[in-house]
C-alpha cells in the first residue's frame, strides 16, 4: 500500500506553482495563444461544474498568466483591440473568482492534490514499452484505407486521398534520424502534475489504414488527436481522429486548412490533444521539424502528445512523445530556426508516462480531405 500523502503546508502556493509564466514564442501565431486561453476557459468551466476547486483555481491562474504575461508580449498583440479587450475582461472575472477560491483553499488541509485521476478503469494499461503495443496491425499498415461503405456506416465523410506534393525542398534528415536513433529520447516518466490521457489501439490502427496509400509510396501522413476532459477525475480521453488536408514528402508532412480543423474541434467542443504521423521510411523519433510542431500543441496544452508510427523500424515501431518541461519546451519556444537543424534534438523530448491504453475509449474519424 502506498504511503499516505502528507498535507500541503501552503496549498495556494503549491497550486500557484502549477501555473508558471510561459515565455512568449513569436513564431507561434497569436491565434494559437488565444485558442489556448479558450481551452483554459473550457477546462475551468468543466472543473467548476465538477466542484473541483483545486484544479479550477489552477486553470484560472493559468488563464490570467497567459493573457497578461504571455499574450500581451506577442509582437502582433494590439492591447486596445476588441479581441484582446474581450480576454482582458475574462482575466478580471477570473482574478475575482481566484481570490474567492483562495479564501476557501486556505482553510483546507488536504493531501498534496493530484492533477491526474486515481480512479482509472481496471483494464487500462500504462504505456511503458511503446514497442510492445498490443493489436497494432503493422502487417496492414500499407493496406488500402477503409472502404467507402464501411466509412459511411461509421459516420465518416471520406473523400479519398488528396495527391501529395513531393516537390517540397527540405534538407535531407538522414543524419538527424541516425543521431536521434543513437541517442534516443529520455526515459519514460510520470509527472504528478500531468493529467492522464487515454487512447485506444483501435484509433491508431484506423490512422494506419487511412495513411496506407501514402505509406506504400514512402510519404508521411498526419492526423490530429482531439478529445474530452473528464473533470471529475482529471482525465483526458482521445475520442476523435481528424484527418486534415495535408502535403508530405518522405521526411516531412504539413497540415493544411488549420482553420477547418479548429472549426471541427470547436463545433464538437473537443480539446486538441496532440497529433499522430507516420515515418514510412525512417526510424521512430521526432525530427527537429516534428519537435517544433509538438511545441505548438504543447504550448496550448501541456498534456498534448506526439505519436510516431514507423512500420519499417525493427527496433521501435511506435513512440508516444512529449517535450520535456520546462527545459525542452522553453528551448523550442525560443528557437528561431526552421527546417531541419541540430539545436532541437532528442534531448528536447521524452517518452510519455501519462498515456494509457483504454479499450473502452470509443472514437470517431473526421476526414477533411
Amino acid at each position: 500500500m502506498p504511503a499516505p500523502r502528507k498535507p500541503v503546508a501552503d496549498l495556494v502556493g503549491y497550486l500557484n506553482s502549477q501555473a508558471p509564466t510561459l515565455p512568449v514564442n513569436q513564431s507561434i501565431s497569436l491565434a494559437h495563444y488565444y485558442r489556448s486561453a479558450d481551452l483554459l476557459q473550457a477546462q475551468a468551466t468543466a472543473y467548476r461544474a465538477a466542484n473541483n476547486e483545486e484544479q479550477l483555481y489552477v486553470m484560472l491562474v493559468r488563464l490570467i498568466s497567459l493573457v497578461v504575461e504571455t499574450i500581451s508580449k506577442h509582437r502582433l498583440c494590439v492591447k486596445t483591440s476588441a479581441q484582446h479587450e474581450k480576454y482582458l475582461k475574462q482575466v478580471v472575472a477570473a482574478a475575482a473568482e481566484a481570490e474567492k477560491l483562495k479564501i476557501i483553499l486556505r482553510t483546507k488541509h488536504i493531501p498534496q492534490p493530484r492533477a491526474y485521476t486515481s480512479r482509472r478503469p481496471a483494464n487500462t494499461v500504462q504505456i511503458t514499452d511503446t514497442n510492445a503495443l498490443p493489436d497494432i496491425d503493422w502487417a496492414g499498415a500499407a493496406a488500402p484505407p477503409p472502404a467507402a461503405a464501411a466509412a459511411a456506416a461509421a459516420g465518416i465523410a471520406s473523400a479519398g486521398y488528396v495527391p501529395l506534393d513531393s516537390d517540397l525542398e527540405w534538407p535531407p534528415s538522414v543524419a538527424e534520424a541516425a543521431a536521434a536513433a543513437a541517442a534516443g529520447p529520455k526515459s519514460l516518466s510520470k509527472r504528478l502534475d500531468l493529467r492522464d490521457v487515454h487512447i485506444s489501439v483501435a484509433l491508431m490502427n484506423d490512422f494506419l489504414h487511412y495513411a496506407a496509400n501514402n505509406t506504400r509510396r514512402g510519404i508521411e501522413s498526419c492526423g490530429i488527436l482531439a478529445g474530452r476532459l473528464s473533470a471529475s477525475d482529471s482525465r483526458f480521453t482521445i475520442t476523435t481522429l481528424i484527418v486534415p488536408k495535408q502535403t508530405g514528402t518522405s521526411d516531412t508532412v504539413e497540415m493544411l486548412g488549420e482553420e477547418e480543423v479548429w472549426e471541427a474541434e470547436s463545433s464538437r467542443e473537443l480539446v486538441p490533444l496532440g497529433w499522430i504521423h507516420t515515418h514510412p521510411t525512417q526510424t521512430c523519433f521526432l525530427s527537429s521539424v516534428d519537435i517544433h510542431t509538438q511545441c505548438g500543441y504543447q504550448t496550448m496544452l501541456e498534456e498534448s502528445v506526439a505519436i510516431v508510427m514507423a512500420p519499417t523500424d525493427s527496433r521501435k515501431k511506435c513512440g508516444i512523445f512529449r517535450l520535456t518541461t520546462p527545459a525542452g519546451l522553453e528551448h523550442v519556444q525560443r528557437c528561431s530556426y526552421r527546417g531541419f537543424h541540430a539545436s532541437c534534438n532528442s534531448e528536447m523530448y521524452e517518452l510519455c508516462g501519462h498515456v494509457y491504453l483504454n479499450p473502452n475509449a470509443k472514437h470517431e474519424v473526421i476526414d477533411l480531405r
